[in-house]
């Protein structure tokens, strides 16, 4: 993304803490610095700017060989530790991103500790990324870990933007698909929901989903849509099929109401999400990023790594198929045949589940 969309990232944060809009400036000049961390309200403005890092240095066409993933509740800091010390393949830089660092334990501070004494970036950046709405450690060893990256000024704060900044952020990812929200349906959602980011963007998602031809969303469809039915999701209807759960996928079904038209308006969101599971299955299995994968399904990567990656791990590719055909015979039964609507769903059910 260019840096020009990240200009106006940050609003006032604390003395303690560096900005987005820093940081950025920082990327810009290319004065990296070789250990980072970031956290924030806005979950979504951090996947952005490990984007853009990942690209500006790596390159766009950044090679996965100098790019890895760590989850802080399964890994140790003997590891990060091994990984930041070990060269890059082919002599280039080497970006290391370390997931839920929240959860890195004491112990995990000590090694990681080692790492803070390379102040001055040779080639390879370790980003933390703690997943807090404020900045919170534990035990002398994080304590002071954490106490020399802001003497560095080397810790970002991520806040959620004014609604005037996300109402553009919303207008353009709504934009790519050709659709427009009325603004006051843009603020009565932030009104309801708050103004994260991936929150709104999670519920548009669905809502475009749940009607691909709307071009216009209007402060009637996000009442009905967002509060008629609050309980359901489609990621939630689908998790449930690949976990074979009928009771929750019933339960799930029951909230929408179980009205022969409320049915059938549910078909396509449900569909259309197999899809794009089949889609993230393929490119799963041709070792694509999860970056790559969102941009081609056109949803943020926050919502592409929490909620498709696991899912589409959790089907196989047969399974995905079926399911696809299942739904299709679904929606012809509930429009053409006289059986009552529970036993058209338990049918489904049995089958999806089976």
């Amino acid at each position: 993304m260019a840096f020009k969309e990240y200009k106006r990232l940050s609003r006032k944060v604390s003395d303690d803490f560096s900005s987005p809009e820093k940081l950025l400036e920082e990327i810009k000049k290319k004065e990296y610095k070789p250990v980072m961390a970031f956290f924030g309200a806005e979950k979504m403005r951090i996947e952005n700017a490990i984007d853009y890092i990942k690209k500006a240095l790596l390159g766009e066409k950044s090679s996965e060989f100098n790019y890895e993933v760590f989850y802080c509740e399964e890994e140790s800091g003997v590891k990060l530790y091994r990984s930041f010390v070990t060269p890059s393949f082919m002599g280039g830089n080497k970006l290391i991103l370390a997931r839920e660092a929240e959860k890195l334990r004491e112990e995990d501070y000590s090694d990681l500790s080692k790492i803070i004494k390379y102040d001055q970036f040779k080639g390879t950046l370790l980003i933390l990324v703690y997943y807090q709405d404020e900045l919170s450690v534990r035990g002398k060893s994080a304590t002071e870990f954490v106490k020399e990256l802001r003497k560095r000024k080397a810790i970002y704060r991520f806040d959620v933007l004014a609604n005037s900044e996300l109402m553009k952020k919303v207008q353009n990812f709504l934009g790519k698909s050709g659709i427009v929200i009325e603004q006051d349906a843009f603020l009565y959602l932030v009104q309801e929901l708050g103004n994260q980011q991936d929150v709104i963007f999670n519920i548009l998602s669905q809502l475009v989903m749940y009607d691909p031809s709307k071009k216009k969303i209007t402060l009637q469809d996000i009442k009905s849509f967002v509060f008629n039915f609050r309980g359901f999701t489609v990621y939630d209807f689908t998790n449930a099929i690949a976990g074979k759960r009928i009771d929750e996928a019933l339960r799930i079904l029951d909230i929408s109401g179980n009205s022969r038209e409320n049915l059938i308006q549910l078909v396509q969101p449900v569909m259309r999400m197999l899809e794009q599971l089949y889609l993230t299955k393929s490119l799963l299995e041709k070792q694509s990023s999860i970056s790559a994968i969102s941009e081609r399904l056109g949803i943020p990567y926050k919502i592409v790594e929490s909620e498709f990656v696991p899912q589409a791990r959790n089907f196989d590719r047969n399974k995905l198929i079926k399911s696809m055909q299942f739904m299709s015979r679904f929606d012809l039964m509930l429009r053409t045949s006289a059986l009552p609507p529970e036993m058209i769903i338990s049918n489904l059910l049995f089958d999806l589940c089976l």
